[in-house]
């Protein structure tokens, strides 16, 4: 492999993870706003199961954890959240 080569493909994929991580952006005024609004909304109760998630010891699920029910669903996934329906969450 010669030296312009080995340049490319040493270049290239840092250039282009650089592109990507710039193509990510964060939220702005306005969602941030929404996303504050929704926060202030939940209760105590609603903001820690949000950190918890579902847990251990689900309805049905014979001793399996939720990470592994969902496994199935997705793979990869690494657990799962509550879901507050009042607030679309």
């Amino acid at each position: 492999m010669d030296l312009r080569s080995k340049f490319i493909c040493l270049v290239l994929p840092i250039i282009l993870g650089m592109c990507l991580a710039s193509c990510t952006r964060s939220p702005d005024k306005a969602d941030r706003k929404k996303i504050d609004a929704i926060v202030a909304e939940m209760t105590l109760e609603e903001k820690a199961a949000l950190v918890v998630g579902t847990g251990r010891n689900m309805p049905g699920a014979d001793g399996a954890t939720s990470v592994a029910l969902t496994e199935k669903l997705v793979p990869g996934a690494a657990g799962t959240t509550a879901e507050i329906t009042r607030l679309g969450i």
